[in-house]
């Protein structure tokens, strides 16, 4: 199927032309959306139309709808004082974020419908971009989250996965939503054909941008070590074949195994994140030794789409540059060090994007 079928039925005129408004606007390579506040109407119109892929109802409407066998999936539009089912059918809350709403209602027709395949209409060319560095503590998950609020602050939109055991994504991002990574890890190992309907139900949209998405960590950091290279390669692939994203956007553990490697070889670029810090040239070196190895035994070569970042740079040090980045690659960028990097605001962490590190961006 191209795009589902969705029929909102709700005596609030104001809240149906702002949601259908809303969806036509964001969705509508997703959705083809109908509208009704008069249960008879829509009741004539179950009579003449196909099969209803989602029905969007009211509680007060929902006993008066006819012809449910019609329809795919009914889910009721609550004010709040419903929880759980309503006469067998999923609820969710009316009133919340329109990303946070659209998920709801896909994660739901998810669980439903495990093996309908839903393809979306391609409409961006979506690029990997992975930060990684062999050394903790660089800067890693400050250059993506910046990088990821850049590019939305463009009107770009992006996907930040973060691959780390122990996930960095609650200092920065709202993670209170139910679902999470674990939920996905699980329907991933059910190798259902609408996996892709499951990550726009289970991710999240961060509250600086609109335009960057995002999963809440696992219940375990146990899961993100069980998981499989062929799964990883598996959620990559799905989230570049969403079509949604102009960047995926990967803050990748500082490990240098099957997984990483994995990331490096579908990456289409790759920041490289250095400090000037001459302790750790010899681990420095021995990644230029694990990446020729890998280039001659698999032809894959990494250094050649790698960007070096050296972070919290100062002019004023006497380091040789040459001694921490011996990739001798031209494209390299320098990030100052700044001590106001991080600010708070409602008790979030939030990166300064005014610093000299934001600038830097």
């Amino acid at each position: 199927m191209s795009k589902l079928d969705v029929i909102i039925v709700d005596g609030n005129e104001q809240y149906v032309k702002s949601f259908t408004s809303y969806v036509s606007e964001k969705y509508s390579q997703k959705f083809q959306i109908a509208s009704f506040t008069n249960i008879e109407c829509f009741n004539e119109f179950l009579l003449e139309s196909p099969k209803i892929d989602i029905l969007l109802v009211t509680p007060t409407l929902f006993d008066e709808v006819l012809f449910k066998r019609y329809i795919n999936k009914v889910i009721i539009l609550a004010s709040g004082n419903i929880k759980g089912k309503y006469h067998s059918c999923n609820s969710i809350n009316k009133y919340q974020i329109g990303d946070t709403l659209i998920s709801s209602i896909m994660n739901l027709f998810a669980e439903k419908n495990h093996n309908v395949l839903y393809e979306s209409e391609k409409k961006k060319n979506t690029k990997i971009v992975s930060v990684y560095s062999p050394i903790g503590g660089v800067g890693k998950t400050c250059i993506s989250i910046a990088m990821s609020l850049a590019c939305g602050h463009l009107g770009l939109d992006v996907f930040y996965l973060n691959l780390e055991s122990i996930s960095s994504t609650p200092i920065f991002l709202d993670c209170n939503k139910t679902e999470n990574l674990s939920h996905l890890i699980y329907y991933l190992r059910q190798k259902n054909k609408n996996f892709s309907t499951k990550i726009e139900g289970v991710r999240c949209c961060a509250s600086a941008s609109r335009h960057i998405h995002y999963f809440c960590p696992p219940d375990s950091a146990q899961e993100m070590e069980d998981i499989k290279v062929v799964e990883l390669k598996h959620l990559i692939s799905e989230l570049k074949e969403l079509g949604q994203y102009d960047f995926v956007v990967i803050d990748m553990s500082s490990d240098f195994n099957d997984k990483n490697i994995l990331v490096l070889e579908e990456s289409d670029e790759l920041l490289l994140v250095l400090t000037p810090n001459r302790l750790e040239s010899f681990r420095i070196r021995s990644l230029v030794k694990e990446f020729n190895i890998l280039h001659q035994k698999q032809k894959v070569d990494i250094l050649e789409k790698a960007t070096v970042i050296i972070n919290k740079h100062e002019s004023e040090q006497s380091v040789d540059l040459e001694e921490i980045n011996p990739f001798n690659k031209k494209n390299t960028f320098h990030i100052p060090r700044t001590a106001q990097l991080i600010s708070t605001d409602l008790d979030e962490y939030c990166i300064n994007m005014n610093s000299d590190f934001g600038q830097a961006q």
